[in-house]
Formats: structure tokens, C-alpha cells, sequence
């Protein structure tokens, strides 16, 4: 399947990400790296889903 401008970005998105949470995991900050995975995590879940949604023709 050929690759969309918001998978892309999305990539782009997350490699900053992973090195941020890496960042945060270094000095500690625990709490926040966690949260961040979390939402991080969060926003695969919701491009995979708008990939595959598949809507309705109204009657």
C-alpha cells in the first residue's frame, strides 16, 4: 500500500517523539515519559483506525 501524507508525518512525528521520551527517560522524568508513551501510543491507534474506517452511504 502506498504510504499517505499522514502516515508519513505521523512518522515524522514519532521519531521526534522517541527521542524526546528518550530524553525524559535520561534525566528521570519518569512520570512525563510515561504519560508521553501513552499518548504517543494513542496516535497510531487513531491513523491506523482513520486507514481503515470505511463510512456509510446515507439513505
Amino acid at each position: 500500500m502506498k504510504e499517505n501524507l499522514i502516515q508519513g508525518k505521523t512518522l515524522q512525528f514519532s521519531i521526534k517523539l522517541a527521542k524526546f521520551y528518550i530524553s525524559l527517560k535520561d534525566k528521570k522524568y519518569y512520570e512525563i515519559a510515561s504519560q508521553l508513551f501513552r499518548s504517543w501510543t494513542s496516535i497510531w491507534a487513531n491513523v491506523a483506525e482513520a486507514q481503515w474506517a470505511a463510512s456509510k452511504k446515507a439513505i
